[in-house]
C-alpha cells in the first residue's frame, strides 16, 4: 500500500523501469541464458504480475486522493490501521499534520 506522494513517486518511477525491462525482454535469449524457455517465460510472468501489483497499488492511491474512495471499513482489528491510513489519504492529510 502506498501511503504517501514520496512512495508513490517512487512506485511510479519502478513501475516505469519494470515497463521498461518488459519491453525489452528478449525471451529466446534469456532462455538461452538460462537453458530453459520455461524458466525465461516465468521471469517475464513475474516482471509482468510486479506491473499489475504496482499498478493496482497506484490506482488506489490515485482513488483515494481524487476522492473516488469514500467509504472505509475494516473487518477486523488487523485491517483498521490501513483503513486509517486510506481515511488520513483521502483527507489530504499528511502524517505531519495528522501528528499535530
Amino acid at each position: 500500500m502506498i501511503t504517501n506522494e514520496r512512495q508513490y513517486k517512487i512506485t511510479n518511477s519502478q513501475l516505469a523501469k519494470l515497463r521498461e525491462g518488459v519491453s525489452e525482454f528478449d525471451l529466446e535469449e534469456v532462455a538461452k541464458r538460462l537453458r530453459s524457455k520455461a524458466l525465461a517465460k516465468a521471469e517475464l510472468d513475474g516482471l509482468k504480475s510486479e506491473i499489475e501489483i504496482l499498478e493496482s497499488q497506484l490506482q488506489e492511491y490515485e482513488n483515494l486522493k481524487t476522492g473516488v474512495v469514500t467509504n472505509f471499513k475494516a473487518n477486523t482489528l488487523d485491517e483498521l490501521p490501513i483503513v486509517l491510513i486510506q481515511a488520513r489519504i483521502a483527507q489530504k492529510l499528511s502524517q505531519r499534520k495528522l501528528e499535530n
